[in-house]
C-alpha cells in the first residue's frame, strides 16, 4: 500500500489560502449549502454502500485499506480517489460490489439515500486536534483552539458538530433496520466490525468471521 500523497499536494504551501479558499469555508457553514447537497444525492443505486465519518476521523486510511480488499489492486491516492468516489462524483465510481454496487464515501450527516452503510467514528479529542490543525495549515482555522472547539460543538462548520454528526448516523433507520455497520478508528490496531444478522451486504468481500461475528478489515 503506498500511502503518500502526490508531488502536487505536498509542494503546495497550505499557508497561503487563498481569498477564494476562505470564501468556500464561509460558505460551506451557511444553508447555500442546502441545494447543492442535494443536487450532489441523485443517482444512487440499491447497491451502493457508503462510508460515512465525520472530517478526520480515519476515513482516508479505511478507504485505502478497502480498496486494496475490494479490488486486489495497490492503494495509491490516485487509483483510491478516481475508484471510491462520493455524492456528486459518484458516476464516475468503480463498481466494485455485487449488482453493479459502488463503495462511496460521505462526510455528510445521516441521509435516506444511504441505505447500505458503514459509518466510522473517532474519539472526538483526537478528531477536533486533528481538524483544527489541519485547518489552521490551510489558513480557514481559527487562531484559538478555544475560539475552533466552540464553533464546532455549536455546530457551525460544514458538516455540523461532531456530536450531532454522529447521533443522526447511530440513531439512523439504517441503524434500526441492521443495514448500519458500526468501526470504530483507532491507529495501529485491526479493526473487527460488529455484525448484525441482517447485515450481510458486504459477507464474502471483507472476510468475514462466521464464530466471531465480525468483519476484519485491516490492521
Amino acid at each position: 500500500m503506498k500511502f503518500n500523497p502526490s508531488t502536487s499536494q505536498r509542494d503546495q504551501d497550505p499557508r497561503r489560502a487563498s481569498v477564494w479558499r476562505r470564501l468556500r469555508q464561509h460558505i460551506s457553514g451557511t444553508k447555500l449549502r442546502v441545494p447543492i447537497v442535494w443536487f450532489r444525492h441523485r443517482g444512487f443505486r440499491s447497491t451502493d454502500v457508503f462510508l460515512g465519518s465525520y472530517p478526520r476521523s480515519g476515513s482516508t486510511w479505511l478507504r485505502f485499506t478497502l480498496f486494496e480488499m475490494l479490488t486486489g489492486r495497490t492503494a495509491n491516492f490516485e487509483s483510491v480517489n478516481t475508484s471510491l468516489r462520493g455524492p456528486g462524483t459518484h458516476r464516475l465510481a468503480l463498481p466494485v460490489l455485487p449488482g453493479n454496487g459502488r463503495f462511496l464515501s460521505t462526510h455528510e450527516c445521516y441521509r435516506a439515500d444511504y441505505r447500505k452503510a458503514i459509518y466510522l467514528v473517532r474519539d472526538i479529542r483526537d478528531v477536533v486536534s486533528s481538524e483544527f490543525w489541519f485547518e489552521k495549515e490551510r489558513g480557514v482555522s481559527y487562531e484559538r483552539f478555544e475560539d475552533y472547539l466552540v464553533h464546532m460543538l455549536q455546530g457551525r462548520k460544514k458538516y455540523g458538530s461532531w456530536q450531532d454528526h454522529v447521533r443522526s448516523w447511530i440513531e439512523s433507520e439504517s441503524a434500526k433496520n441492521g443495514t448500519l455497520m458500526l468501526i470504530r478508528y483507532e491507529p495501529k490496531r485491526m479493526l473487527f466490525i460488529p455484525c448484525p444478522s441482517r447485515s450481510n451486504f458486504l459477507r464474502g468481500r471483507l472476510g468475514y468471521r462466521e464464530k466471531a461475528g465480525s468483519y476484519a478489515v485491516g490492521e
